[in-house]
C-alpha cells in the first residue's frame, strides 16, 4: 500500500510541475522504438544476471537446508551482514557506471581507465579492511544478530571463509559497473551467469566431501574469486580497443 501511495504521489507531483522540463503529460506517453530497443539491450542481460544470482541462491539454500535448522539460521543471519557489505561495494559500482558512461560517450577513454583504476584502489583498501573484519571479528559481529552457540559456530565458519573473497567481490561489482557504462552489459552478464551457475554443482560436490558444510561456503567463495579475476582481466582486454578508438577519433 505504501508503494502504491508513493507512486501515485510522485506521478501527481510530476503532472503538476508546470513549466519544468520533467513535467509529465499522460496523453503524450508513447513507446519509442529506438529508446525501447536500447533499454532492452542494456536491461535484459542485467535482469537475467540478477535472476541467475537469486536462482543459484535458492538452489544453494536447498543444499544448506539439509544440514539442519542451526545452519539455516546462520545462513539467514549472514544475509543481513551480506547486504551491508554489498551496499558499500554496490555504491562504488554505480558511481563507476556513471563515470565510465559519461567519459566513454565524450570520447575521454583515458579518463575511463583512470577512474576505474582509482576506484579499484579505493575498493582494494576497503577489501583489506572488510577481510580482516570478517576473519578476526567474526564472532562479535555474528553475535549482534544471534546468540545460540551452535548457530554462531556455523556463522563464524562461513564469515571466515567468505572473508577470503571480499576483495574479489568488490572488484566484481566495480568492473560490472564499468562494463555497464561502456555498454558491455551482455558480456558482463554472460560472465556472471556462467560463473554464478557453476557454483551450484560445485556446492553439491564439495559438500559431499569431508568438507561437509564448509564445502558450500568454499563453493560460494571460489565462484566470487573467479568472477572478480575474470571481470578485471576482461576490462584490461578492452583497454587496447579504447586506445584504438581514441586514435581513430583524433585522426
Amino acid at each position: 500500500a505504501s508503494q502504491v501511495l508513493s507512486a501515485v504521489l510522485v506521478v501527481i507531483s510530476l503532472m503538476r510541475s508546470h513549466g519544468q522540463s520533467y513535467q509529465l503529460f499522460p496523453r503524450m506517453l508513447s513507446i519509442q522504438a529506438q529508446p525501447l530497443r536500447a533499454t532492452l539491450q542494456v536491461g535484459t542481460p542485467a535482469a537475467l544476471q540478477s535472476v541467475m544470482y537469486n536462482l543459484s541462491n535458492i538452489v544453494i539454500q536447498a543444499a544448506i537446508n539439509t544440514f539442519g535448522t542451526d545452519t539455516v539460521a546462520a545462513w539467514t543471519a549472514f544475509g543481513k551482514l551480506d547486504g551491508f557489505f554489498w551496499m558499500i561495494s554496490g555504491a562504488f559500482g554505480i558511481a563507476v557506471t556513471t563515470f565510465a558512461g559519461q567519459n566513454f560517450g565524450a570520447g575521454q577513454y583515458e579518463r575511463v581507465k583512470t577512474g576505474y583504476w582509482s576506484a579499484v584502489k579505493i575498493m582494494f583498501v576497503w577489501g583489506i579492511f572488510s577481510t580482516a573484519l570478517l576473519i578476526f571479528g567474526a564472532e562479535p559481529i555474528f553475535r549482534l544478530f544471534i546468540h545460540e552457540d551452535a548457530v554462531v559456530g556455523d556463522g563464524i565458519a562461513y564469515l571466515q571463509i567468505l572473508g577470503v573473497c571480499q576483495m574479489f567481490m568488490c572488484e566484481e561489482l566495480l568492473t560490472v559497473g564499468a562494463l555497464s557504462g561502456l555498454g558491455k552489459t551482455m558480456q558482463a552478464s554472460v560472465i556472471s551467469i556462467l560463473l554464478t551457475s557453476a557454483r551450484i554443482p560445485m556446492a553439491y560436490v564439495l559438500s559431499a566431501t569431508p568438507l561437509g558444510l564448509s564445502g558450500v561456503w568454499w563453493a560460494l567463495t571460489i565462484s566470487s574469486i573467479a568472477k572478480g579475476i575474470v571481470y578485471v582481466l576482461y576490462f584490461m582486454r578492452l583497454t587496447p580497443a579504447m586506445e584504438q578508438g581514441r586514435e581513430e577519433k583524433m585522426q
